[in-house]
């Protein structure tokens, strides 16, 4: 039912209506044809206007009429009205009550028309379809709007339509929920192309709004956000020009959905701007379920802008309406969200309470697995890790991960979820696993959910990483029937990768899948069996990490885990002894990262006073302040460099993230981690917070130009060798440095491989002096930063003078400049023919 085609329709009906009253001989007075003629044309009005709750008052006082004229006996009116009765119901979210008025028109029509191709017919089977696709029955909502376009097609034979676009668009809505994206693309594009051929343009408009959003909707799941943001910027122009600064349903949709795509796009102050301008227009219009998501919607980009309180506020106003109209799904989301602001806000006890309230309600509502009670689980898992109770927060965390892996299997069975279940979890937006399950809900059989699985099994929960560990020990593990499965567990996950890493095809691929990811988890649980016995979690300090790691017998591996909702690490070692083995965690951070927030809070105002000393007094006394400092830090330094600088971390290097180094003066890198600057979202963070941690080995960092920071900070600082590094570990790192691939490196600042004049212009604009360089050293470092840095200028040379040349020219273009000392707090072989070195 759309605008002036139901306005007309409404009439024609009422025509009918009267010469069937006259037809059976019965009166009627002028009055009262008047009366029902009003009603109905006032009940139109308030529809088009998006004033539901209005409309829906009269068409039941109009049903009432009708009803009682024409004693029980079907007539179109009767049906007209039924149907109109379930849309405003939908709108005004009864859907009991829509789905019972929808039923009621289509048996009346089937009966009326003899079970006939109709239009009218064709109209309830479409209603029909769109409620079940509001109330999530995806499989029910294709069947109605199947037959409602067989008809139609029948109808119109073809040709361009406004309602056959309108039908296929639905169709369009339909694959998208199922996450069929090309399909959806297809019948939208089809839609499209009927609405630029149609010869009668009269109110091709609405339905030219709608594909457009809905192509914005599909390019934005697609990826294509650029794309997605062109059409729902046409979608606005239009709905403008047809309601003309009314406010509209269709018109506050548009600024809704505008809002998630620039939030998806970093463009946080325009998605405020838009999520604002739906309130504004949907508090007039008062639906409440949309003003709740309009709350939560401006609620989550607060919280994103890092105002906390504000976001609080906004989602404790959606809790309000939630509870006023008594859906517990939607309660849920709320309490889930509260307690995320209260979480944010450091307000654990609280944040714990909304979370056990959001479980309770989700628990309350989905009887078996379901995303939102996993939700749940893994807040509750966070929330009590940061309150310190370990064992707790383990167990809920456990409970996150099975249920994500049934979950994983449904979806890539059932081909979809649920429509409402979606809705959720985009009001989330960002939440906790809400980017895994919308891809699974929208991507069931794309790379994206394998990718998606994979990266869930990497980067949730200590014990889940532990699992992986448990794998790794089985691949080098000499025992032939830990050997034997581990073998046969790879081929299988290999194989289920291939199948997952591309649409599938027909039902026979998904069998395939659904045995080969029964078998992945035979499989997983036979090799976990084999080496369960051999684990044991033993929360550790630093001090005893290093007794355990000061035996020669140990063999040890240093892992580093990255958790994605919190933006933690995770650390821990693997200690293998005597057939046995450990895994010892340090959390959240490692003993490295431990200290040097420690530090950093110790000669914060130190570091100030020398940034001032530099600016003002110069250089020297500068660098002279900065070296007393350095002995107040270096014997915690050569601690750290006992656990962290030796060959065995070193070989770890090659399968991390990110790279640390045990730096001979950790204080080198604190103007970099103390650096502020301004993120996408517009949060004040310092630079140590956004990057995985690179220190200087030897040198002092210092700050030229502060205030010309690039606006995207992406810069890494690295530099080598050690005091006490001896020379075969140097000789590895360079190796290393030759093998490791740079997609975690956006840029380098400055290295100093061995003993190599290496000057960089260009996109790095650096430059790093040395002592003596061999030929070939400087040869290998010549290529290394060439691959690296195409675009820069390689200098390179034994001669001082020459390079210093070179930067005094360049240091007047730098965002940074980056000198080197080595200085003489610990004497060793290696470093005693160091000098000291100033430029």
């Amino acid at each position: 039912m759309k605008n002036n085609f139901c306005y007309i329709k409404g009439w024609l009906c009422l025509l009918l209506f009267l010469g069937q009253i006259f037809c059976c001989g019965q009166e009627i007075r002028v009055e009262e044809i008047e009366k029902i003629q009003n009603l109905d044309r006032r009940a139109l009005q308030a529809y088009n206007q998006g004033n539901y709750a209005k409309a829906y008052d009269l068409w039941f006082k109009l049903i009432i009429i009708l009803e009682k004229k024409f004693r029980g006996k079907d007539h179109p009116s009767i049906a007209y009205t039924y149907s109109n009765l379930g849309e405003t119901s939908k709108f005004l979210d009864m859907y009991d009550r829509a789905l019972e008025y929808h039923k009621k028109a289509l048996q009346m029509r089937k009966r009326l028309y003899n079970e006939k191709t109709h239009i009218e017919t064709a109209e309830s089977y479409n209603n029909l379809g769109a409620l079940h696709l509001a109330l999530g029955n995806l499989q029910d909502a294709w069947q109605n709007f199947t037959k409602a376009i067989k008809m139609r097609e029948c109808i119109y034979h073809n040709e361009p339509h406004q309602i056959l676009a309108e039908s296929y668009i639905n169709l369009s809505v339909v694959l998208h929920e199922m996450g069929k994206l090309e399909e959806s693309l297809e019948f939208c594009n089809k839609a499209l192309y009927i609405i630029q051929n149609m010869h009668e343009e009269s109110n091709s408009n609405s339905i030219l709004s709608k594909i457009y959003s809905v192509n914005g909707l599909i390019l934005s799941d697609l990826g294509r956000l650029e794309e997605a943001l062109q059409y729902y910027n046409k979608a606005l122009q239009l709905n403008r020009s047809i309601y003309k600064g009314e406010n509209h349903p269709d018109l506050a949709n548009v600024y809704n959905d505008l809002g998630t795509v620039f939030q998806d796009l970093g463009r946080l102050d325009d998605a405020l701007e838009s999520h604002k301008k739906a309130l504004e227009m949907r508090l007039h219009l008062e639906k409440k379920s949309d003003i709740a998501i309009s709350y939560n919607n401006i609620g989550i980009v607060l919280g994103n802008l890092g105002k906390f309180k504000e976001s609080l506020e906004h989602f404790l106003k959606s809790l309000s309406i939630y509870e006023f109209m008594g859906i517990k799904s939607d309660i849920a989301i709320a309490y889930s969200n509260i307690g995320g602001a209260f979480d944010s806000l450091g307000i654990l006890d609280k944040a714990l309470y909304y979370y056990l309230k959001a479980l309770e309600m989700n628990k309350s509502v989905y009887n078996q697995d379901h995303s939102m009670v996993a939700i749940s689980y893994n807040n509750l898992g966070y929330a009590l890790w940061k309150l310190g109770r370990l064992q707790q927060s383990f167990q809920n965390y456990t409970k996150a991960v099975e249920m994500e892996r049934n979950l994983f299997k449904n979806y890539a069975l059932l081909g979809g979820s649920l429509y409402k279940q979606e809705q959720f979890l985009r009001r989330l937006s960002g939440r906790s696993f809400h980017g895994l399950f919308i891809v699974l809900s929208k991507r069931p059989q794309s790379k994206h959910a394998g990718f998606a699985y994979e990266s869930l099994v990497f980067r949730k929960t200590v014990m889940h990483d532990i699992l992986l560990r448990e794998r790794q020990i089985a691949k080098e593990n000499q025992n032939p029937k830990v050997r034997e499965i581990y073998e046969e567990y790879q081929s299988t996950v290999q194989e289920l990768a291939n199948l997952a890493y591309r649409p599938m095809e027909g039902e026979k691929e998904l069998d395939r899948y659904k045995n080969l990811t029964d078998q992945k988890e035979s499989l997983e649980a036979k090799l976990t069996k084999e080496i369960r016995d051999l684990v044991k979690i033993e929360p550790v300090s630093l001090s005893q990490i290093q007794e355990k790691l000061s035996h020669d017998t140990s063999l040890w591996e240093w892992v580093k885990y990255y958790d994605y909702d919190k933006k933690e690490y995770y650390y821990g070692c693997f200690i293998l002894r005597h057939s046995s083995l450990k895994f010892v965690v340090v959390s959240p951070a490692t003993p490295l990262e431990e200290a040097v927030r420690n530090l950093l809070k110790k000669i914060k105002d130190d570091l100030k006073e020398y940034c001032s000393l530099y600016n003002h007094k110069g250089k020297e006394q500068a660098e002279s302040f900065l070296q007393e400092q350095e002995l107040k830090v270096w014997k915690k330094a050569s601690e750290l460099r006992k656990v962290l600088c030796s060959q065995d971390f070193i070989s770890s290097w090659k399968e991390s993230k990110s790279i640390i180094l045990a730096p001979d003066g950790i204080l080198h890198f604190f103007p970099w981690a103390m650096l502020a600057f301004q993120d996408k979202s517009g949060k004040r963070k310092y630079f140590a917070e956004e990057k995985d941690f690179v220190y200087c080995l030897s040198g002092a960092s210092l700050l030229k130009n502060p205030n010309s920071l690039p606006e995207k900070p992406i810069y890494y600082g690295l530099s080598s060798p050690d005091f006490n590094l001896p020379i075969q570990e140097e000789k590895n790192l360079v190796a290393m440095w030759q093998k490791k691939t740079l997609d975690s490196i956006p840029k380098i600042l400055a290295m100093d491989l061995g003993n190599t004049k290496i000057a960089l212009k260009g996109q790095a604009q650096l430059f790093w002096p040395s002592l003596d360089a061999s030929t070939q050293e400087a040869e290998m470092c010549s290529q290394w930063f060439q691959h690296a840095f195409p675009q820069s200028e390689i200098h390179i040379s034994k001669k001082k003078e020459a390079l210093e040349i070179v930067f005094k020219a360049m240091s007047q273009e730098a965002h940074w400049l980056h000198l080197s000392t080595h200085g003489f707090f610990l004497e060793s072989e290696d470093s005693k023919e160091e000098k000291n070195i100033l430029d």
